[in-house]
């Protein structure tokens, strides 16, 4: 089971298709965006989950979003 909150390698680990995630592109530092990992389509979608955002290979680590209590 990934861990929720805690930056993950991609593609070595990999969201379920459709899970609402953080992203780092690669080389942008410290700098996130919230988007959409979609399988199908071997892309990432905006936070929406309907528009392509960028290919797969843009990205460098994810985080799950923990759960808001």
């Amino acid at each position: 089971m990934k861990q929720k909150g805690v930056w993950l390698d991609f593609p070595e680990n990999v969201p379920d298709d459709d899970e609402a995630v953080l992203i780092r592109r690669k080389g942008m530092g410290n700098y996130w965006e919230a988007a959409v990992y979609n399988g199908f389509h071997q892309c990432w979608d905006d936070a929406e989950g309907d528009d392509i955002m960028y290919d797969l290979d843009a990205v460098d680590k994810f985080m799950l979003i923990p759960d808001i209590e």
